[in-house]
């Protein structure tokens, strides 16, 4: 089974939409709020931990094109001699991310959103 460009690049901007979705949905007043969860991420940690994810696997993993990220810590994703993947593993991982974490992106909205509002 082949996947063109365009057909993955539809099921991308699918995901992507369902992050904007959620964000407006949420407007400021609840981007920020973390659910009464232990260990939850906010909506917006959350977001922005996927676009770095996105940006790095897309380019620097796969292509070879260094995305700065601001976590150091973590451990270098890259292949082995630090030489880009170009292949359609990386990518697929790209999407792996995006519907995982829309997906608790939606247990997050669902969360905040039916908790009694607050006076």
């Amino acid at each position: 089974m082949v996947i063109t460009t365009d057909e993955f690049l539809t099921y991308c901007d699918i995901a992507w939409d369902g992050y904007a979705a959620i964000a407006q949905e949420l407007g400021e007043d609840l981007i920020n709020a973390r659910p009464d969860v232990v260990g939850a991420n906010t909506a917006y940690g959350l977001i922005a931990h996927v676009v770095g994810v996105a940006g790095r696997w897309a380019r620097t993993v796969n292509h070879g094109i260094v995305v700065p990220r601001h976590r150091t810590s973590r451990p270098s994703t890259n292949p082995p001699g630090d030489q880009p993947a170009q292949s359609c593993g990386a990518v697929l991982h790209v999407y792996e991310e995006l519907a995982q974490h829309l997906g608790q992106l939606e247990v997050i909205r669902d969360v905040l959103l039916a908790r009694p509002a607050r006076p």
